[in-house]
């Protein structure tokens, strides 16, 4: 659910203030919207929160960055219109529910996507050896002549 809670506030940031990439909308939320002073623990950073965009927006799996705690939780939810991150997540929850009931359900899997993320790096070493390859057999080959 702060998956969820996370891609909807920066989608809300990108509505509301026409932010349209990650570094302007962690920007904002820091310069604009956070009350709290650097000293603070509930402080957040820039760096954080573009690595929460990261992570939970773009789903990239090697970010490293905590789960925001309950403060910010709170503070996301109360920027999307909820009370505070228990509200959010039991309307979410509670509307999740309907629309799971409504929608057919169909099952596949996404073997492209799956393959180019597992040969991603032999894909790219075979490329370079090859054009290595290529370069060092035509300079071999102008020499000869």
């Amino acid at each position: 659910m702060i998956k969820v809670l996370i891609i909807d506030f920066f989608n809300e940031i990108e509505k509301k203030e026409l932010k349209k990439n990650k570094n302007a909308k962690a920007t904002f939320w820091v310069e604009e919207l956070q009350k709290v002073t650097p000293i603070d623990k509930n402080y957040i950073s820039v760096k954080k929160a573009t690595r929460l965009y990261n992570k939970y927006v773009e789903e990239k799996e090697q970010v490293i960055v905590k789960e925001p705690n309950k403060y910010l939780l709170d503070f996301m939810s109360q920027y999307i219109g909820f009370k505070d991150f228990e509200e959010y997540e039991s309307k979410k929850e509670s509307k999740e529910e309907i629309s799971k009931q409504n929608e057919p359900q169909i099952f596949y899997q996404n073997d492209k996507e799956s393959f180019l993320k597992k040969y991603k790096k032999l894909i790219i070493t075979l490329s370079v050896a090859s054009t290595f390859l290529l370069f060092f057999l035509s300079l071999k080959t102008v020499r000869m002549n």
